[in-house]
């Protein structure tokens, strides 16, 4: 079974080598920038290229792995016939790549992925979607086959699940920036807060996030709120950020 990869970045680099370690013959990697193409084909024995006109039509599967904003451009120069094509975007719907191939498919990882960092080794959820029942049932053995937790989510929901997954992910991510902003302001390790983090994600892995939710907010502390907003007078975007989310947390009070 042959897998070519279009891409060279976090989510191409962990299925690369996600297929080749369970036996897939990963033939080749495509990349605009030869020497990303060169670096990923090394770790997984693939052929690398950087033009699409190199790109051999003989794979199985073309797992499209690229930023969001190239993938329409390149799907309208791509073409490979019958074999399956797959994109890993939660944004873009299916039919993005209609005209690629007869047969495609998405393949949605929701996980942060970080090729720089140790990649994941737990399973995760794996959202895909497929052109026809007999596509589908050929990604869902794929993804099985690497382990992942399948989910079959269509476009429009699997949109949704991508906003709540920068939520969830992206913004949660930033406020620990913004937390570290803070602290290093009076030279104090981020570490510290380490502890209260893994809490506060261990809490929400068996209960609601509403059910768990603390602090002055949810309390209605309007002390201490008033308090916290005097430390955050000298920058306006911590200040805002802090009222909108203590504002939120206390309609969602309201609402429970």
């Amino acid at each position: 079974m042959k897998i070519t990869i279009i891409g060279s970045g976090n989510v191409a680099t962990y299925f690369a080598i996600a297929f080749k370690s369970k036996g897939y013959n990963i033939a080749q990697v495509y990349s605009p920038h030869i020497l990303l193409a060169n670096e990923l084909a090394e770790r997984v024995q693939a052929t690398p290229c950087s033009a699409i006109e190199e790109i051999s039509p003989d794979s199985d599967f073309y797992l499209i792995a690229i930023n969001d904003d190239a993938l329409k451009s390149f799907s309208e120069k791509f073409r490979v016939k019958d074999k399956i094509v797959m994109h890993t975007s939660g944004f873009h719907e299916i039919n993005v790549l209609k005209n690629v191939s007869l047969n495609y498919g998405v393949f949605y990882p929701l996980q942060t992925l970080n090729k720089n960092i140790s990649l994941p080794t737990e399973p995760f959820p794996i959202c895909i979607e497929a052109s026809d029942d007999e596509t589908l049932k050929k990604i869902k053995e794929l993804a099985y086959s690497i382990d992942g937790d399948v989910h079959i989510i269509l476009s429009q929901r699997r949109k949704v699940l991508h906003v709540a997954a920068v939520f969830a992910n992206n913004f949660s991510n930033h406020l620990y920036s913004l937390a570290e902003k803070i602290l290093k302001k009076e030279n104090i390790s981020f570490g510290l807060l380490r502890p209260l983090i893994k809490s506060t994600a261990e809490n929400v892995m068996h209960r609601s996030p509403s059910e768990v939710q603390t602090g002055p907010a949810k309390r209605g502390d309007e002390e201490i709120l008033k308090a916290h907003l005097e430390i955050l007078k000298d920058d306006p975007e911590l200040k805002t950020i802090y009222e909108l989310i203590s504002s939120g947390i206390r309609k969602n009070v309201h609402n429970s």
